[in-house]
């Protein structure tokens, strides 16, 4: 089923909007095990590219909120993208992608964040592991870098900004204009989650980092964007 990568790039400019997806997989890391932080990492994007076959579905445990991949997509790999490889550790150690709640996202969660942009489209693929099991969690990309708490990061990134700044407005705070990648871990802590947008980074702006939050994201007005406290952060390449 993989596809070449002039087929993906085809693909985003064809299509001006996909549902945001994700899967359950298997071999995920064990959930809760300590581990010594490692800084995140972010490579310089390739020209090769994994395709995707993406259909609609259920939420099931180790997938997106917001839709289903099929079975056989699970383990794609976005080698085109910018990618960044995260664990969680304390800050003073990893400020790249601290914890700042070991119950949560105990110290040794791995995060990896792939992103590919083409014909005026944005891709972007989550994996995560050693997590809690069978737990939601938000999930969105943020203005700023990282810090030392999860307010360093400062609010959730807009295509079109909210005049009024941090936005609880539905017009501005939804998956559309945003980036969510809000997600329910399996038995084992571990999810692939995916998001695209119909819009790229061309105007120069794009997000710092990815948050994880402690749950499902709010949609109603005066609440919309919110998803409870700020677990942990990892930086990544947009």
């Amino acid at each position: 089923m993989k596809r070449s990568a002039l087929t993906l790039a085809a693909a985003l400019v064809a299509s001006p909007l996909l549902a945001a997806c994700g899967s359950a997989a298997t071999a995920p890391a064990a959930s809760g095990t300590s581990a010594a932080a490692a800084p995140a990492t972010a490579s310089a994007p390739s020209t090769m590219a994994m395709g995707m076959d993406m259909s609609s579905g259920h939420m099931a445990p180790g997938t997106a909120m917001h839709g289903a991949m099929t079975d056989g997509d699970t383990k794609t790999d976005l080698g085109a993208a910018h990618k960044t490889d995260a664990v969680f550790g304390d800050f003073a150690a990893n400020p790249a992608a601290p914890t700042y709640d070991t119950a949560k996202v105990p110290a040794g969660a791995k995060a990896t964040v792939q992103v590919v942009a083409a014909g005026g489209s944005t891709l972007v693929r989550m994996e995560v592991s050693g997590l809690l099991p069978s737990t939601v969690y938000g999930s969105h990309a943020h203005v700023n870098a990282c810090g030392a708490n999860g307010d360093a990061a400062g609010g959730h990134f807009e295509h079109t900004p909210d005049p009024k700044g941090a936005s609880t407005d539905p017009q501005f705070a939804n998956p559309t204009n945003e980036i969510w990648l809000d997600f329910q871990t399996d038995a084992q802590g571990h999810a692939v989650v995916w998001s695209k947008q119909p819009w790229d980074f061309s105007d120069g702006r794009a997000p710092k980092s990815v948050i994880l939050h402690a749950m499902k994201t709010e949609t109603a007005a005066g609440s919309a964007g919110k998803a409870g406290s700020r677990l942990a952060c990892a930086n990544a390449a947009f």
